[in-house]
C-alpha cells in the first residue's frame, strides 16, 4: 500500500460548530429533554408565545435569578439559570428565524 502524497481536499461548510463548546451544548440538551418529557417533544415549537409567558420574559427572569444566586425549583444550583436562559433565547432565535410561521 503507496503512501498518501498529497492532502485530502474539502471546502469549508461555512460554520465553525466545532468552536461551540460541548459542555454546554449538552447542558441545553438537557434542559430540551427535560421539557419534552414534561410536554412533549418540540411542544415549545407549536406557537409563539409573548408577554409573561414568552421567551424573552423567561429568560431575563432566569439571568435575574442567577444573578441574586435563586436556586432553581427543580435544582439546588443556580447556575440551572443560564441553561434555561439559553434554551429561551435559542426558542426566541428560532422564531424571529421563521417569520412567516411565527409572527411576533
Amino acid at each position: 500500500m503507496s503512501e498518501p502524497t498529497a492532502e485530502a481536499k474539502r471546502f469549508s461548510c461555512g460554520v465553525r460548530l466545532d468552536l461551540i463548546p460541548g459542555e454546554v451544548l449538552i447542558e441545553v440538551s438537557k434542559v430540551f429533554a427535560h421539557g419534552a418529557e414534561k410536554y412533549g417533544d418540540f411542544n415549545w415549537q407549536q406557537s409563539r408565545l409573548d408577554g409573561e409567558k414568552g421567551p424573552i420574559n423567561h429568560a431575563l427572569k432566569h439571568i435575574l435569578n442567577y444573578q441574586a444566586g435563586i436556586a432553581d425549583d427543580e435544582s439546588d444550583d443556580p447556575k440551572i439559570h443560564l441553561t434555561h436562559a439559553i434554551t429561551n433565547l435559542i426558542f426566541e432565535m428560532y422564531y424571529e428565524m421563521h417569520p412567516e410561521k411565527y409572527k411576533a
